[in-house]
């Protein structure tokens, strides 16, 4: 019996041991299976960063391409236009000059348009005077009047006669008077 107790005790510790080995197998494996999944999503990972690097990468040799392009088109076409910058520089330099010309002429112009204006406000001026001065021949009172017949017309051409000695002559003289004053 104590063979049996010895070999039950031996086979349940073979069984014990057995089950913990089994049991240890099952956790490693479980611990595996989350590694290797994890390890899977890290390859994803590296694998979508690698795929987005060469993407990137790719792009960027792309934009890299454009841009070199562009700035050769870019720099010959400033080289072309560097000429033609001269000419408008020398055609504004033109401008500037025949502006400076065309200001100078107006000016000049302007000047001799004023100097007009103000000889023909002069004349006008002495002209306008020179109308009031025969309108008021024109009304006054004529010696020439003293010597015509009293009749309605002719009482009416001559107006009434003026009382004092104011005759035509003296409103010529005083009117001659006046403008010698005046010029």
């Amino acid at each position: 019996m104590r063979f049996q107790w010895i070999a039950a005790i031996l086979l349940s510790l073979v069984s014990m041991g057995a089950l913990v080995v089994v049991m240890g197998q099952y956790q490693v494996m479980n611990i595996m299976t989350k590694v290797e999944e994890k390890l899977k999503m890290d390859r994803q990972k590296v694998g979508n960063l690698y795929v987005n690097e060469d993407f990137i990468k790719v792009t960027m040799e792309r934009q890299l391409a454009l841009r070199s392009k562009v700035l050769g088109d870019l720099d010959a076409e400033v080289a072309k236009l560097g000429p033609v910058l001269e000419k408008k520089k020398t055609e504004i330099a033109t401008c500037e000059a025949e502006k400076n010309t065309k200001t100078d002429d107006f000016t000049s112009i302007k000047k001799e348009q004023n100097e007009t204006a103000a000889s023909l406000n002069a004349a006008s001026n002495a002209w306008n005077q020179e109308i009031n001065i025969l309108k008021e021949l024109l009304t006054g009172y004529r010696s020439i009047c003293d010597h015509v017949k009293n009749n309605t017309l002719a009482l009416k051409l001559c107006g009434p006669k003026p009382s004092g000695t104011t005759t035509l002559m003296n409103t010529i003289s005083m009117i001659q008077n006046k403008t010698t004053y005046r010029s």
